[in-house]
């Protein structure tokens, strides 16, 4: 029972029972592509409903790309592959509704056609 007691408290002050986790920055950077919505016709759109993969919708708005980087508006964050996006406004049919490859570490552009 000492053994047992004592094993327990040193593993409790050295914390030999747990290994730590390392965040590794660029393996998330490997996986993580970008995403933003543009309007062909250059309407600021900032109530715009969002699915991916028909998952759970999120408020989103369009941004303005320049050379392929974003100067005005928000870049949304997504796991890399083929997704399923739904774009739609308020009380509306769908804006966009396709299958788009998200590359990790890139950015992809979808355009609205408004």
């Amino acid at each position: 029972m000492r053994k047992f007691v004592l094993a327990t408290l040193v593993c409790l002050i050295m914390g030999a029972c747990t290994t730590p986790v390392r965040y590794n920055k660029q393996y998330a950077h490997d996986m993580v592509g970008y995403m933003v919505l543009v309007s062909n016709h250059g309407t600021n759109y900032t109530d715009l409903w969002v699915n991916v993969d028909a998952g759970p919708a999120f408020l989103a708005s369009t941004s303005t790309v320049t050379g392929g980087e974003v100067t005005k508006g928000k870049k949304y964050a997504l796991r890399g592959g083929e997704r399923k996006i739904k774009v739609r406004k308020n009380g509306t049919d769908n804006f966009y509704d396709n299958v788009v490859t998200i590359t990790p570490g890139e950015l992809t552009v979808i355009r609205l056609n408004d």
